[in-house]
C-alpha cells in the first residue's frame, strides 16, 4: 500500500514539473516576442521622427537656399541637414557636386537605390558626415570623389555593397563608423586619395574580405581599427609606395595585426597575430603562425631571403602573398579552405616545398610574373595539393621546377603551365583530376617520370605548345568520360615538334579506337635515334594508330619491354607494381626480371628476408639465401655473421674464434664480438664481465677492485688473511699477488 502511495505521489510530482516548464516557456517566448515587437515598434519610432524626402540633390551653392536648410553656409554656422528620412528608389539618396558652402549631415537615415550619399568636387574640409544610418544601398553607402578634408565619423553602415569609396579625396577622415554585412568584399576602398585618416573604426566582414583596402592612399594612417573576417589590403606597383603607408595598433579578428618594414632578420615565432604585413624586411624567418579568416594571412612585399614555415593558414582569401621578394623557401606548412592557398608575382628564385594546401576554392597555386618581364627559378616540390579548382597554375615563367608533388581532386587541372619555357615536371602524381597537366604555349618543356591516374578527361593536352618531351611517364585509367576530345594525351592544333616515346598507357579512353590524339604537326611518337616508342595496352601488332582528324599519325616502334629487363611493362604495372622504366625498382642490384624469374625475391623489397643485407649482397657477394635470414641454420642470422666475421654458410655456433670461453651463438646472445675476447676494450674478458655482471658492450663498467688506490700506474688493495696483512695489486691482463709480512 506504502508503495502504491509513493508511485502516485511521484506522478503528482512529475505532472507538476511538466506544467510548470511548459508555463516558463510560454512565457519565454512572450518575452521574446514582445522585446521584438518594442524593437521594431522603436525602429518605427525612430524613422517616423524624421522628415520623410525622396531624396536631395544639390548642383550648386544656390540649391542649399533652395532646400531652405538652416545655416548660413560659412564654417561656424553650416548649413545642416539632418534629420531626414531618405528611403528612395532613386539612384542616390543625397548627391551634392560642385558646392563651395559649409555643410553638415547628420541624424540621416538613407537608403537609396545605388548610393546613399555621394559627393563630387566638393570645396576642400567644407563637408561633414556624422551620426547616420546608411543601409541597403546597391553601390556605395558614401562616395567621395575629387573632395578634399571630408569628416565621416560616427555612422552606422549596414547591407551596402560598399561602405565608403573615395577617389582623390585627399586628407578624408574616416572615424568611429560602424560596418556590417557589406556585399563586395571591399568595405571600405580608398583610391588615389592621399594623406588619409582610417582611425577606430569597426568593420564586420562576411567571408575574408579586403575590409579596409588602398590603392594610391599614399601617407595615409590607419590606427585603433578593428576587422572581422576580414583584413586590410594594400595594392601598388612599387615598393615605395607600400612604405609611405602607417599602421598603428590596428586588429584583425581580435588579435594583433603584424605590420612590419624595413627591418633585417626579422624572426616572428608566435601564434599572436591575425595578419601580418612584411614589407621591405630581408632575412625574415616567420614561422608556427596560425591565421584564418582574413584576406591574406601573410604578405610579402620586397622581401628577400626569407623563410615562412610551420604555419596553419586557414579560410582566409589567401594564405601567403608574395610579391617582388626574391630567394623566399615556403616549406612544411599547412593551408586549408582558402579562396586561394599560395600567390606569387613578380618573384625570382622561389622555392615551395612539402606543404599540404587542401579544399582550396580556386588555386592552390598561383605564380605570375610581373607586367614587364618573365621571371623564373620557381621550384615546387614535395607538396600534397588536393581538392582545389587548379593544383598549380604558374604563368609567364622559365627555368622553374615542379618534382615530387601529389595532384588529387583538382575540378580544373592539376598543373596549368602557361607562357613557360624550359620547365621540368617530374616524378608527380596526377589522380582523380579533370585534367591532369596542360601546357599552353609552352616550349621546350621535359615531362618525365610522372604517374597520371584517372583524370577524368584527360591526362596530358597541349594547346599551341611546341618542341616539348614527353617521356617515362606512367598513364593510366584516365579520360573515363566519353567525349570525341578526351585522350590520355591530347596535342591540340599549333602543337608541333613535340616528342612523346618511352610512356606506358594503359586502358585509357576505352571508348576511343587509340587512347591518344594528335591535331599537331611533326610530332614524334617515338624516339627516331633508338627506334622505341610507347607501350599500349591495346597494341598486338604493327604501328600504333594516334588518333587524329588529320594525316595519319602512328607510333611506329610500339614497345612491351621499355627497361629490358625481361618482365612485360604492362605486368609491371599491373601485377608487380615495379617499375617499367627501371630494371631494378628496388635498387638492391638485382633486376626485376633475376628477382622474379630466377630467385622469387621481391622486386620491390630490397631486403626481402629482412635480415638485414640486401637480396643483391647475398645474392652476388655471400652466397647466402635471400629468402632466409639465416641461411646456414645456426640460429645465428646471415646479418651478423657477415659483420662479425663468422661463416654465415656453415654452422659455427659452438665455436669459440677468439678463445674467451664464450661460444659464437653465446656472443650472438650478448651481442658481442666473436673475434675479440674483450669487446669493449676495458681490460677484462667478455667471458668475465658475463660472470661477474658488468657490461661486456661498456668499457665504463668493469669488474670492482677490492680498494680503490692508484700508486705509480699500479692498482691494490689491502687485505687480512689468518692474521697477516696482504698486498694485493691489480694490472690490467695481468693479475699479480704476493704476501709481505708484518
Amino acid at each position: 500500500m506504502t508503495n502504491e502511495r509513493k508511485k502516485i505521489k511521484n506522478k503528482k510530482l512529475s505532472l507538476m514539473i511538466l506544467v510548470l516548464l511548459a508555463f516558463q516557456i510560454i512565457l519565454i517566448n512572450e518575452v521574446r516576442i514582445q522585446a521584438a515587437e518594442n524593437e521594431i515598434s522603436e525602429e518605427i519610432i525612430t524613422l517616423n521622427s524624421l522628415k520623410p524626402i525622396d531624396n536631395i540633390t544639390i548642383n550648386s551653392d544656390s540649391d542649399f537656399i533652395t532646400y531652405g536648410f538652416p545655416g548660413y553656409g560659412n564654417e561656424t554656422h553650416p548649413y545642416l541637414i539632418e534629420e531626414y528620412n531618405i528611403t528612395s528608389n532613386d539612384q542616390r539618396g543625397i548627391y551634392i557636386r560642385q558646392t563651395t558652402f559649409y555643410f553638415i549631415i547628420q541624424g540621416c537615415y538613407i537608403h537609396a537605390d545605388t548610393d546613399g550619399i555621394s559627393f563630387s568636387y566638393v570645396a576642400s574640409n567644407t563637408a561633414i558626415i556624422r551620426n547616420n544610418t546608411i543601409v541597403h544601398n546597391s553601390n556605395r553607402g558614401i562616395q567621395l570623389m575629387w573632395t578634399e578634408g571630408c569628416l565621416i565619423e560616427n555612422n552606422t553602415f549596414y547591407d551596402n555593397s560598399q561602405a565608403l569609396y573615395t577617389r582623390e579625396a585627399h586628407h578624408t577622415i574616416f572615424r568611429d563608423n560602424m560596418i556590417t554585412d557589406c556585399t563586395s568584399d571591399r568595405p571600405v576602398f580608398i583610391f588615389n586619395s592621399e594623406y588619409c585618416l582610417i582611425d577606430n573604426n569597426e568593420v564586420y566582414g562576411t567571408e575574408y574580405d579586403e575590409g579596409i583596402g588602398f590603392r594610391l592612399g599614399l601617407n595615409s594612417n590607419i590606427t585603433n581599427n578593428r576587422i572581422y573576417n576580414g583584413g586590410f589590403y594594400i595594392e601598388e606597383y612599387y615598393l615605395e609606395n607600400f612604405l609611405l603607408y602607417n599602421f598603428e595598433n590596428n586588429y584583425v579578428n581580435n588579435r594583433p595585426l603584424g605590420f612590419f618594414r624595413n627591418q633585417d632578420a626579422l624572426i616572428i615565432n608566435q601564434d599572436n597575430y591575425g595578419q601580418l604585413l612584411v614589407f621591405n624586411c630581408s632575412n625574415a624567418d616567420i614561422s608556427n603562425v596560425d591565421i584564418e579568416a582574413t584576406n591574406y594571412a601573410i604578405k610579402m612585399l620586397g622581401s628577400h631571403n626569407a623563410k615562412i614555415h610551420n604555419c596553419n593558414l586557414d579560410e582566409n582569401g589567401k594564405g601567403i602573398d608574395i610579391q617582388s621578394s626574391n630567394y623566399v623557401h615556403i616549406f612544411d606548412n599547412h593551408l586549408d579552405g582558402n579562396n586561394r592557398g599560395l600567390s606569387l608575382e613578380d618573384t625570382w628564385f622561389i622555392k615551395i616545398e612539402n606543404n599540404v594546401i587542401d579544399n582550396t576554392e580556386n588555386e592552390a597555386i598561383i605564380v605570375a610574373p610581373s607586367e614587364t618581364s618573365i621571371m623564373a627559378g620557381v621550384e615546387i616540390t614535395g607538396n600534397i595539393i588536393q581538392n582545389c579548382k587548379t593544383g598549380v597554375d604558374m604563368y609567364g615563367q622559365n627555368y622553374s621546377l615542379i618534382n615530387g608533388n601529389v595532384f588529387y581532386g583538382c575540378s580544373d587541372e592539376g598543373v596549368l603551365i602557361s607562357l613557360g619555357h624550359q620547365i621540368l615536371v617530374i616524378e608527380n602524381v596526377f589522380e582523380n583530376n579533370r585534367l591532369g597537366l596542360v601546357l599552353e604555349e609552352v616550349t621546350d618543356c621535359k615531362v618525365r617520370w610522372n604517374n597520371l591516374y584517372e583524370n577524368y578527361e584527360m591526362g596530358v593536352r597541349l594547346y599551341q605548345s611546341s618542341n616539348n618531351t614527353i617521356t617515362n611517364n606512367i598513364l593510366a585509367n584516365n579520360a573515363e568520360i566519353v567525349d570525341s576530345e578526351n585522350f590520355a594525351i591530347v596535342l591540340n592544333y599549333d602543337s608541333d615538334n613535340n616528342t612523346i616515346y618511352h610512356n606506358v598507357f594503359y586502358n585509357n579512353s576505352v571508348s576511343h579506337p587509340s587512347q591518344a590524339r594528335d591535331e599537331g604537326t611533326g610530332n614524334l611518337w617515338y624516339s627516331a635515334s633508338l627506334e622505341e616508342g610507347n607501350v599500349w595496352s591495346d597494341w598486338s601488332i604493327g604501328s600504333y594508330y594516334i588518333y587524329t582528324e588529320g594525316d595519319p599519325v602512328f607510333d611506329h616502334y610500339p614497345l612491351t619491354d621499355i627497361d629490358k629487363d625481361l618482365i612485360n611493362d604492362l605486368e609491371e604495372f599491373v601485377t608487380y607494381g615495379t617499375n617499367p622504366f627501371d630494371d631494378d625498382s628496388d635498387d638492391d642490384y638485382l633486376t626485376d626480371g633475376e628477382e622474379i624469374l630466377d630467385y622469387g625475391t621481391s622486386p620491390t623489397d630490397v631486403d626481402s628476408d629482412d635480415d638485414g643485407l640486401i637480396d643483391g649482397e647475398e645474392v652476388l657477394d655471400y652466397g647466402t639465401n635471400p629468402l632466409s635470414e639465416d641461411s646456414d641454420g645456426d640460429t645465428m642470422d646471415d646479418y651478423w655473421e657477415v659483420t662479425y666475421g663468422t661463416d654465415p654458410l656453415a654452422n659455427d655456433a659452438t665455436k669459440d674464434p677468439d678463445r674467451d670461453k664464450l661460444t659464437n651463438i653465446e656472443e650472438y646472445d650478448y651481442g658481442t664480438d666473436p673475434l675479440n675476447d674483450d669487446t669493449d676494450g676495458d681490460g677484462h674478458s667478455d667471458s668475465k664481465e658475463i660472470r661477474l655482471g658488468t657490461d661486456p658492450l661498456d668499457a665504463s663498467d668493469y669488474p670492482p677492485f677490492p680498494v680503490a688506490a692508484v700508486v705509480g700506474g699500479i692498482t691494490g688493495g689491502v687485505i687480512l688473511i689468518g692474521g697477516s696483512i696482504a698486498a694485493v695489486f691489480y694490472m690490467r691482463k695481468k693479475e699479480i699477488l704476493f704476501f709481505k709480512k708484518k
